[in-house]
């Protein structure tokens, strides 16, 4: 049963305590206690908690950088080199030609 309300019909309906369409009326129970279970997801930090731990990690951050690095030994096959510098050339000349198009019509439209 669907029954739009106006808001004067919504006012009056609240205001005689009559039931409101297509309100679900929710029983009100309580669980037993040996129903309920234990919280598996950690509580959420406090705003202070977290600037504390990027304290931290700003002065672990800072300790790092102050020891030598080793260099990188992750190396991209030779294929991979080859497809991502494509695909980077490839959307570097796309946007160079949508800034020519772009170029182009601006000055169309101040002629």
């Amino acid at each position: 049963m669907v029954e739009n309300l106006s808001y004067e019909e919504l006012i009056d309906h609240i205001v005689t305590n009559k039931p409101i369409p297509n309100v679900v009326q929710v029983p009100e129970r309580t669980h037993d206690e040996s129903q309920r279970t234990q919280s598996e997801l950690k509580p959420r930090p406090k705003p202070w908690e977290i600037q504390e731990k990027m304290g931290e990690s700003l002065l672990v951050n800072e300790r790092l950088q102050d020891q030598p690095r080793p260099p990188s030994s992750i190396q991209l096959p030779k294929e991979l080199q080859a497809l991502t510098r494509s695909q980077s050339i490839e959307s570097i000349s796309r946007y160079y030609a949508m800034e020519a198009e772009l170029d182009a019509a601006l000055d169309s439209d101040n002629l």
